[in-house]
């Protein structure tokens, strides 16, 4: 039986809207986190995590907004 590899960044820009703001909440950094935690990526703080959106973003898969007391996301809009 074959096994199948998840990207984790694939998983999180394919779980977002490119219509729908999403607030970027503690729960949502938990979510990412436990999405990135299998596959090793060194991220101990909801700083690296953030960090990582920030990268998606850095490279347009995702866009980031932010606002005065937190970020909204959505799927990128110029990606491709």
């Amino acid at each position: 039986m074959a096994t199948s590899i998840i990207n984790p960044f694939k998983t999180i820009v394919d779980d977002l809207s490119s219509e729908t703001w999403r607030k970027v909440t503690i729960e949502y950094l938990d979510w990412v986190h436990a999405l990135l935690k299998p596959h090793k990526i060194p991220v101990a703080t909801y700083g690296d995590v953030f960090r990582v959106l920030e990268y998606l973003y850095e490279n347009k898969a995702v866009d980031l907004q932010n606002c005065e007391d937190y970020h909204l996301i959505r799927k990128g809009t110029n990606f491709g």
